[in-house]
């Protein structure tokens, strides 16, 4: 028989919905609103493990709220997980990486990583270096920034991202031949209509560029960067659609300019060489062409 005592302690280890904190009526801008979330978000928390679900509302709150906000929220819960011993910090590393660097997470966001780097960072978390790393990463490319230039070479000779683009709304796509991924997503982005239509009416056009392995890179010239490579001149899936222009990398844009946290990676630059897209999926960018 289970006794009062043994229930009441197995209900106090069951996960309790967390009571969510009600934002003072005076609160009305909807920035400091979200900033007054994040700062009492954990206030009604017990010591237990935080759910996915838990940790995934909170971080939705995040692309809301000023940067001053978003220090705050993740300093408090990088704080409760500091306490909660090695395994669980070593699980929210993981599961915040995840939804913020994802390009498939609906809760995605750079600046809110930053904050959890930030902090992550200053608590001394084992993953330190990653983090490091990965902050790097997110503060690349920011949307609205100049997109960085580079040289690659096409089957007319070498030329930069700016020469190349010419004034043009560009879908830049870093890729490798032999990738799956990258060969899949180039079939998906022949057969979009929008794509088509855009690069047809000279709205758009489309720059497919090989990033050569760190073998082939050599000195950096073409010959020891792309000349080995087979049908690097065309797309990654056979002959050039109208509009598409392919070339190769003589330096990894990787390396120090882009941030390219694996391949494929897409970008939209604007006309005026601004980032509109930064290492998005294909959804993002049909959406807005």
């Amino acid at each position: 028989m289970i006794t009062a005592a043994a229930l009441s302690r197995w209900l106090d280890a069951m996960p309790q919905a967390l009571p969510l904190p009600v934002i003072p009526e005076g609160i009305a801008e909807p920035a400091k609103r979200a900033d007054y979330l994040l700062e009492h978000f954990w206030d009604g928390f017990r010591s237990r493990v935080i759910t996915e679900e838990e940790l995934a509302e909170f971080l939705s709150v995040f692309p809301h709220a000023t940067e001053a906000g978003r220090k705050t929220g993740a300093e408090k819960l990088v704080a409760i997980v500091s306490g909660q011993g090695e395994e669980a910090v070593l699980r929210m590393e993981r599961l915040i990486e995840g939804y913020l660097l994802d390009r498939r997470s609906p809760v995605r966001s750079d600046a809110a990583y930053v904050a959890f780097a930030d902090a992550m960072i200053k608590a001394g978390w084992p993953g330190k270096a990653v983090a490091e790393y990965l902050r790097d990463m997110a503060l690349r490319c920011q949307v609205g920034s100049a997109a960085p230039d580079f040289r690659f070479v096409t089957s007319e000779g070498e030329v930069s991202l700016g020469e190349t683009a010419n004034g043009k709304r560009t879908l830049l796509l870093f890729y490798d031949p032999d990738c799956r991924e990258c060969r899949e997503l180039a079939g998906r982005m022949r057969a979009a209509v929008k794509i088509g239509e855009s690069c047809g009416s000279g709205m758009l056009q489309v720059l497919a560029v090989r990033i050569p392995e760190d073998g082939e890179m050599g000195d950096g010239s073409v010959d020891s960067a792309c000349a080995s490579s087979t049908g690097v001149f065309a797309t990654v899936e056979g002959e050039m659609p109208h509009g598409w222009v392919s070339g190769c990398a003589i330096q990894d844009p990787g390396e120090s300019l882009y941030a390219i946290p694996g391949l494929p990676a897409l970008y939209l630059i604007s006309g005026d060489g601004t980032v509109e897209l930064k290492d998005a999926s294909l959804d993002e960018v049909l959406s807005v062409i």
